[in-house]
């Protein structure tokens, strides 16, 4: 249940599950300590109750730490796999780049949004390349010398390694929130430069409801109804500075 919770989940919905738990665990454990101490002796009712708590404490104790152990194992499996798929090194963030300019960044100032977003993903990918070079160096370095090094020159490489791996992860993963990060800002502004005019224009033309023909999944229009050009002109003259008054 707790797994298909969302952002938008009421806090009825955090109280169920921790009722129906709450309830069941009762239950459990006074049918589990009834069933534990049937036929046992009333005089061995002290010593069997305090065996029971004993095994129950340790076994939950061992089970704890091996669940936990691969609890965090399997995490940092799964999330280097994550990374691997969803980092600005994918032909994913191409396709990101595509819809900015189904949104309308076609005007000076969205080019010039798209093209700072650009130039971010341009330093990390070098930055990302730097290091996955100094990475392949050690690695190439520890599989043809490695034999012939000393036992303390040997650990230190593969410690080395180890060390670039996860700076390697860590900058993929950082990298992919600031580029993230960036693009919803550059969106919120563009949104805010583009909410006006698309207002002035539907009053100007008398129209009471716009369409994105991109994402709305119009088939067909007439040319005449697409104000595209006037958005785009409109956010041009917005962006251009203002000439020098004449004297």
């Amino acid at each position: 249940m707790r797994s298909r919770f969302t952002n938008e989940a009421s806090l009825l919905e955090f109280i169920l599950p921790l009722l129906v738990q709450g309830v069941a665990l009762a239950t459990f454990f006074l049918a589990m300590i009834t069933i534990l101490l049937d036929g046992v002796p009333p005089q061995k009712i002290p010593l069997a109750s305090g065996l029971s708590n004993f095994a129950r404490i340790t076994g939950g104790g061992f089970a704890a730490s091996i669940v936990t152990t691969l609890w965090d194992r399997r995490e940092a499996l799964h999330q280097s796999r994550l990374a691997d798929h969803t980092t600005i090194f994918t032909p994913g963030l191409s396709q990101t780049l595509t819809n900015l300019h189904g949104l309308g960044f076609s005007d000076l100032a969205g080019k010039a949004a798209v093209a700072r977003v650009q130039a971010v993903v341009q330093k990390k990918q070098t930055e990302g390349a730097a290091k996955a070079k100094q990475l392949q160096d050690n690695q190439a370095k520890l599989q043809s010398s490695g034999s012939v090094m000393n036992e303390a020159a040997r650990t230190q490489l593969e410690k080395e390694i180890e060390r670039q791996q996860r700076e390697g992860e860590r900058f993929q993963q950082d990298a992919q929130a600031e580029i993230n990060e960036l693009q919803q800002e550059v969106q919120n502004e563009f949104v805010k430069k583009l909410s006006p005019i698309l207002e002035q224009l539907g009053t100007e033309k008398g129209l009471q409801i716009l369409f994105n023909s991109v994402e709305s999944g119009i088939a067909w229009a007439m040319p005449g109804l697409d104000i595209t050009a006037d958005v785009v002109k409109k956010l041009d003259s917005a962006a251009k500075p203002a000439g020098t008054p004449k004297p």
